[in-house]
């Protein structure tokens, strides 16, 4: 651990001195810094992508016609964790949460398990992890 001293100025009393001295900042305080900030990093970008998922999950629920069906409300309350998860950035926890999902929770046409395993597959390419060949 490297440190900067400050040398205390002849006309700075004890107090000054011991408030300068108390704000030196070390080379491992910079590191943990710069480490911190590296993982707000990769959470802020796992966040933005679980967003563009969801994004990309509900518009491809209005083409196939989730409105009209009357299933917006089913489907975002038993996805619900899932989202959960991607909004916090925790993608593999929305990896499990998709693969726990019910098969009472799913239907033969927004929640099926090629289209969870599509977007399970799809979050484990962004992660860099072996892809799933089923839920």
């Amino acid at each position: 651990m490297e440190t900067r001293i400050v040398q205390p100025e002849e006309d700075v009393s004890y107090e000054e001195s011991k408030i300068k001295a108390d704000h030196i900042i070390t080379t491992e305080d910079i590191s943990a810094q710069i480490e911190i900030e590296n993982v707000r990093n990769i959470v802020r970008n796992a966040r933005e992508f679980g967003q563009k998922l969801m994004d990309e999950f509900a518009a491809d629920n209005v083409a196939l016609g989730i409105t009209q069906d009357g299933m917006t409300k089913t489907v975002r309350q038993n996805m619900s964790e899932v989202m959960m998860a991607l909004m916090s950035g925790s993608l593999y926890d929305a990896i499990d949460e998709a693969k726990a999902i019910p098969n009472e929770c799913k239907d033969i046409k927004y929640i099926t398990d090629e289209r969870l395993l599509n977007y399970i597959n799809k979050i484990e390419i962004y992660l860099g992890i072996t892809l799933s060949e089923s839920l």
